[in-house]
């Protein structure tokens, strides 16, 4: 028995070797495909969701501060919960009807936030809230 290769020898393992580097080829093409997929899937996420952003400003024209929550984003905000670490008196005036931290927004949950939406708050005048001296009071 001989042990030469003949030419059709030699063809087939060129082609077992050119179809093990296209089937190599073809795996890594679809891991970047999947990674990609994986990437836009990210990005329409982070560009679909709500976004809540908070704020605290002075009204146009007057020194009444307020506080503003809004949801920026292009989705719902389900299932909001907001909360302040401390109580917070409006106009300060210590009076428990007064107490930001009690009012529904801070003690319910917020079933559905829609896009656009905005809460605000009065905090009151600005000496008032801050102090005389600027500071927190």
């Amino acid at each position: 028995m001989s042990t030469a290769f003949t030419n059709t020898d030699w063809l087939t393992l060129a082609l077992v070797l050119i179809t093990t580097f296209y089937a190599w080829a073809t795996f890594k093409i679809l891991r970047a495909n999947q990674a990609v997929v994986s990437a836009m899937k990210e990005q329409t996420e982070a560009q679909l969701r709500p976004y809540i952003v908070t704020a605290a400003f002075a009204r146009t024209g007057t020194t009444l501060l307020l506080l503003e929550i809004q949801n920026t984003g292009k989705s719902s905000a389900e299932k909001l919960r907001l909360t302040l670490d401390k109580d917070f008196y409006r106009h300060a005036e210590k009076r428990e009807d007064q107490n930001l931290a009690k009012l529904p927004a801070f003690t319910q949950t917020i079933e559905c936030l829609a896009p656009g939406v905005k809460l605000q708050f009065v905090l009151g005048v600005g000496h008032q809230v801050l102090g005389e001296g600027g500071e927190d009071s």
